[in-house]
């Protein structure tokens, strides 16, 4: 029996309606109606199971609790977990982003941590009290006033909530540097390696100053092996061990001990892969647009902006790079190579906002080249890359889609390219140059294909006509001689 069946049979009954009666009115075959009630068939799309909502007449928030079962149904129910994930990433995360506010200090525990005799150790219960010792450890480590850089390692799984978000919320605050090494799970046809990596974004896009490190297991087995206390942080001389529940933790300052647990960080670290590259200069762009385009062929991407590099002429965009000609051939032949790839395979696929096109052109900026990399495109070459991508896009070349804002919004300063065989990089916009990251996971691979197809589904993106369509009129607007 499926989530769906479950959900519609209580419906159906609350209808005090006869499966006879209801399939007719719903123009469905009643033994195929039985097999939807049984859990032996799934409705064939998301039209008919809205069809059969209105003729059991039920009110909106009915329709959607039968639409979302329906979704868990057909997609699974971590995938369908995934979607709701994946979406937060492409909207930026805002609510993760923490503003600044209020000072956060408790200096009862402030004055017991830096009392704290080095032979002794601190003990802490309940959630409160424990996200309490972890932040004002922190203030204590920036020293008076919150104003020196706190350093901070630890060896926390991302979907530690407890502990992750304390640390967000004095991101705002304090001046961090912090390096994470997380365990993506090894599994890959039943894990959840996209959400962790959501709540690695986060402190991405926090104004901390973070690397992460990442490696393959079983979460499970903390990589510590400390099944008591299985989340680490060093900080400030400090040791802080918490529980996997975060409502107990024990904070040490013996140096031994400490000492102990540095070896044993670093000793995990030696056996890590770096994710993510921050981006400083233009040559790391130009490299990065290497990595990002240049070992598979880019079969998807989904972002505020269209895929412009593929209505751009070679010869125009070397004329715009302002690169050095060591730096600037990478991204030409990265250009070069993925228009090529793309126009061979004709299965490229590109998930984009009607902002994000207007903003090119309007400033004919393409959005992660910085003007000090690419020097806008005039009117005239704006109108010429949107008409020869609509040339493309008749011809099949390849599948443009773009959001009703209205139901999905994408984030101006997130990216995401991926390809079935290949890798996964998230770019996203951090000072000038940005931050690129790059995962070769299938799991994350794979659920970024779903999410894509789900979107469609449900009307998140325009269907291939209307999008044309919605360009067309965007290029009319755009176009100058339109404008005398």
């Amino acid at each position: 029996m499926s989530l769906f069946s479950e959900v519609l049979k209580e419906y159906v009954k609350g209808s005090r309606r006869s499966v006879s009666k209801l399939s007719l009115e719903a123009e469905i075959d009643r033994t195929l109606f039985h097999k939807y009630l049984s859990g032996n068939r799934l409705p064939k799309n998301r039209k008919e199971v809205k069809r059969i909502a209105h003729t059991l007449m039920l009110p909106p928030n009915q329709q959607d609790i039968l639409l979302e079962h329906y979704a868990k149904s057909v997609y699974g129910e971590k995938n369908y977990e995934s979607f709701g994930k994946i979406r937060h990433i492409l909207g930026g995360m805002h609510d993760l982003r923490i503003a600044e506010g209020q000072k956060i200090l408790d200096v009862d525990i402030v004055q017991k941590l830096s009392q704290t005799d080095k032979k002794d150790g601190l003990a802490f219960c309940g959630k409160l009290q424990v996200e309490d010792a972890l932040i004002q450890l922190l203030w204590l480590a920036a020293g008076r006033g919150g104003k020196g850089r706190v350093q901070a390692k630890m060896m926390v799984q991302p979907d530690q909530e407890n502990i992750i978000k304390p640390i967000l919320r004095v991101c705002s605050r304090l001046d961090i540097e912090l390096e994470h090494i997380i365990c993506l799970d090894c599994d890959r046809n039943d894990n959840d390696n996209i959400g962790l990596l959501r709540s690695v974004l986060a402190f991405e896009f926090s104004n901390v100053t973070y690397q992460s490190y990442f490696y393959y297991g079983n979460p499970g087995y903390q990589a510590n092996q400390m099944s008591l206390l299985p989340n680490l942080v060093l900080v400030g001389g400090f040791a802080f061990l918490c529980s996997s529940g975060a409502d107990d933790c024990l904070i040490l300052r013996q140096e031994a001990e400490v000492g102990f647990f540095q070896r044993e960080y670093e000793k995990i670290k030696s056996n890590t892969e770096k994710l993510g590259m921050a981006i400083q200069d233009a040559g790391e762009l130009a490299e990065a647009v290497g990595v990002m385009t240049g070992k598979s062929p880019v079969e998807l991407q989904l972002g505020h902006a269209p895929y412009l590099l593929l209505g751009i002429h070679e010869k125009m965009l070397q004329g715009h790079l302002l690169l050095e000609p060591k730096m600037k051939e990478p991204v030409l032949q990265a250009a070069r190579q993925s228009v090529e790839r793309a126009m061979e395979g004709r299965g490229f696929q590109d998930y984009f906002a009607e902002s994000g096109l207007r903003s090119f052109l309007e400033t004919g900026q393409i959005p992660g080249y910085p003007p000090q990399v690419l020097h806008p495109f005039a009117p005239q070459e704006r109108a010429a890359i949107l008409t020869r991508l609509l040339q493309l896009l008749k011809g099949d070349y390849f599948s443009f889609y773009m959001a009703d804002e209205a139901k999905l919004q994408l984030d101006c300063g997130v990216m995401v390219f991926a390809s079935r065989e290949g890798d996964v990089n998230f770019w996203y916009r951090k000072g000038i140059y940005g931050k690129a990251i790059t995962v070769r996971e299938a799991s994350i691979r794979d659920s970024l294909y779903r999410f894509a197809d789900y979107a469609k589904e449900n009307g998140w993106f325009y269907g291939r006509r209307e999008t044309i369509w919605r360009m067309e009129r965007l290029l009319v607007e755009f176009t100058p001689c339109g404008r005398c």
